[in-house]
């Protein structure tokens, strides 16, 4: 049961149906934590977070966050991240392109990736949730979160009336035309699916295979991420299903 309190706060901070809402709100409290700041009885301010691992990189992963509109501006969302975060290292993904400016004001570095430009036929063949699952279980993007917040994400992606599409072993999430997200186990096999895409977004590691192509990129911001070494930013990912 989602938790009514933390729902009218979620859908006040987001542009999303309450349907959308009540996905991501029933992952946190499945998967992740929710930190919640209370001012005179009211529900003021929301943080959750779940944990992301892969080998050696440990990180928070803020998935969602909001401050209710009368209570902006107070500095009330910088002491809640200070005590739910600390000196852990955390990453999110910005709603907005205007909120970069405001996250490295609150310590984070911008983490960005290649939108690449192929111009392809765009002709796939259709895939299943279930094999997107499975073929980002062996990708190769770093780091992955959780099988059951993967699950979850998914299910919110699609709800948003985007697709899932296949080219050879690859799996490719569509959001408008552009693949947000390519499942290959290598970088070259990830390259092969985007060139049948007219645009696909990439790993920053990516730059020198495409250079070495003539393909056309420009770099875009991604993420936001705090406490995390530079030469790991270089080669951070981070799945964008929740933007």
């Amino acid at each position: 049961m989602v938790d009514k309190e933390l729902l009218p706060l979620f859908c006040e901070c987001f542009p999303d149906t309450v349907n959308e809402a009540e996905i991501i709100l029933g992952l946190a409290e499945k998967q992740g934590k929710i930190h919640k700041k209370h001012i005179n009885g009211v529900l003021a301010s929301v943080i959750c977070t779940s944990p992301i691992k892969d080998r050696d990189f440990c990180a928070e992963y803020i998935f969602a966050c909001g401050t209710k509109p009368e209570f902006r501006g107070k500095g009330l969302f910088r002491n809640q991240l200070d005590k739910v975060i600390g000196e852990k290292a955390a990453i999110l993904i910005p709603e907005n392109e205007g909120l970069f400016a405001m996250y490295e004001r609150l310590g984070f570095k911008t983490v960005y990736c290649l939108k690449a430009h192929f111009g392809g036929s765009g002709i796939f063949c259709s895939a299943t949730a279930e094999s997107a699952i499975n073929a980002y279980k062996n990708a190769c993007l770093f780091p992955k979160k959780s099988g059951l917040m993967l699950e979850s994400a998914i299910k919110a992606f699609l709800s948003y009336g985007n697709e899932i599409k296949k080219c050879g072993d690859a799996v490719l999430l569509m959001q408008g035309g552009v693949a947000t997200e390519i499942f290959a186990k290598s970088e070259s096999e990830m390259l092969s699916a985007a060139k049948v895409c007219e645009t696909a977004l990439l790993p920053l590691s990516m730059k020198s295979l495409l250079e070495r192509e003539n393909i056309k990129y420009e770099i875009t911001k991604l993420a936001s991420a705090k406490n995390i070494p530079d030469e790991v930013l270089q080669r951070i990912f981070i799945n964008n299903l929740f933007n």
